[in-house]
């Protein structure tokens, strides 16, 4: 009796941490996807406007402004029209006052 009771106890032990592993697993898994959505997101909203930008007003290696909508329809650049990405490091940021 007490041989049973302990094999059913390990055998539970066993079930549960395998069970506990995996789900460990698939959340490491859930969160690197999600970085990689992110990413993603970030990148096509990057190309989407550089695509529709009407001017590059400075690329340079760690960044690019772009004139991207004329707000006031007067065909001139305003500070405020401005979009600019910089990168430091591994972190990118976008700069606008749209």
């Amino acid at each position: 009796m007490i041989i049973v009771l302990f094999l059913s106890v390990a055998a539970i032990s066993i079930i549960f941490m395998v069970y506990n592993t995996g789900m460990r697993s698939f959340k490491e898994e859930m969160s690197h996807s999600d970085i990689f959505i992110e990413g993603g997101k970030a990148l096509d909203s990057l190309t989407r406007e550089i695509k529709e930008a009407r001017k590059i007003t400075s690329p340079e290696s760690e960044s690019i402004s772009l004139w991207y909508k004329d707000l006031n329809l007067n065909q001139s650049i305003d500070q405020e029209e401005i979009i600019r990405y910089s990168k430091q490091g591994q972190n990118m940021s976008k700069t606008t006052t749209l």
